[in-house]
């Protein structure tokens, strides 16, 4: 059963607030399964796009918050690193 983005929704979606007020610093696989939560839903949301179907809107809607939730816990992570004083670079 998926968690629901409780942190995420309290800090309104603001990874400053999540590591400074709240300290979370989200594991790894938190972000990979985001990824993954994002990633399973994009056939059905190219495939509404493509027949600009309306009564699709809310599929959209879950997709984009889970993208919105995956780029949370990825900005989390990241500041939790410079707060370390490690940086990293992103493969392209």
């Amino acid at each position: 059963m998926p968690r629901e983005p409780n942190l995420f929704r309290r800090t309104k979606g603001s990874p400053v607030d999540a590591l400074l007020v709240y300290g979370f610093i989200p594991p790894r696989n938190w972000i990979v399964r985001a990824r993954q939560s994002r990633k399973a839903r994009e056939k059905d949301v190219a495939r509404i796009l493509r027949e600009n179907e309306l009564s699709g809107i809310d599929k959209l809607r879950e997709w984009e918050e889970r993208y919105r939730v995956e780029n949370f816990y990825e900005a989390c992570y990241e500041l939790s690193q410079l707060k370390r004083g490690r940086t990293r670079r992103r493969k392209k």
